[in-house]
C-alpha cells in the first residue's frame, strides 16, 4: 500500500515538472557573457600594520622604524598585528590591547621566538 502512493507521488512530481519545462520559454538569442575589467593600477595590498615587541619590552615597527605605540597606531585604520617575543613582558601586550582598543582598531597576538 505505502509503495504504490510513493509511487503515485513520484508520478504527479514528474507530470509537474514536464508540464512546467513545456510552459517555460527558451531564448535562443544571442547571450552576452560578463565581463570583467582588469584593475590598470592595482595598488598596494592592504595588510594589518605590524609592531614587533622586543624580549626587553621595547616596541619597534618594521616600516618606519617608530618606537612610540601611538605613534605607530595614529597611522592608517586598519587591523594591527603585534609580533612579540616569546620572552616579553606581559604588561607590554596588555598595554598594546588597550592602545588598539582605544584607536578603535582591531588587534591581534602573535608570541613566537625573535631571533635579534
Amino acid at each position: 500500500m505505502r509503495g504504490s502512493l510513493i509511487l503515485r507521488l513520484v508520478d504527479i512530481t514528474l507530470l509537474l515538472l514536464l508540464s512546467l519545462m513545456a510552459a517555460s520559454t527558451i531564448r535562443l538569442g544571442p547571450v552576452e557573457p560578463p565581463v570583467t575589467g582588469m584593475l590598470e593600477d592595482r595598488g598596494r595590498i592592504v595588510g594589518p600594520l605590524r609592531i614587533l615587541i622586543r624580549e626587553d619590552g621595547t616596541l619597534y615597527h618594521p616600516d618606519t622604524g617608530a618606537t612610540s605605540l601611538e605613534s605607530v597606531l595614529s597611522q592608517g585604520t586598519g587591523p594591527v598585528e603585534f609580533v612579540a617575543d616569546r620572552g616579553a613582558p606581559a604588561r607590554i601586550l596588555a598595554g598594546g590591547s588597550r592602545a588598539s582598543r582605544l584607536a578603535g582598531r582591531q588587534a591581534t597576538f602573535i608570541v613566537k621566538r625573535i631571533d635579534s
